[in-house]
């Protein structure tokens, strides 16, 4: 119980850090991705969305790393118990 209230709390402050990002950055700002392409919104949305972005990388690299450690750990267990069965 007292961990499903540390999570509402979090996810509360999170909103209200966000809330306050963008309401404390409310001018302006064109973000160019191609010379075509841009888009225009407040700097507190783009700055939550360059987060997130962000963290969307840093997870998918820390997923990669932790599925090749999960596979390289499987085989030398498989290894070991190889080892383990011809003795």
């Amino acid at each position: 119980m007292i961990n499903k209230a540390i999570k509402i709390i979090a996810a509360l402050v999170l909103i209200g850090l966000c809330l306050y990002v963008v309401t404390q950055n409310s001018a302006a700002a064109k973000v160019y991705l191609t010379p075509g392409w841009s888009i225009s919104a407040s700097t507190g949305v783009i700055l939550i969305i360059v987060f997130v972005l962000g963290l969307l990388c840093a997870t998918i690299v820390a997923a990669y790393f932790a599925v090749r450690a999960g596979l390289r750990e499987r085989r030398l267990l498989r290894a070991e118990q190889e080892r383990q069965a011809f003795f």
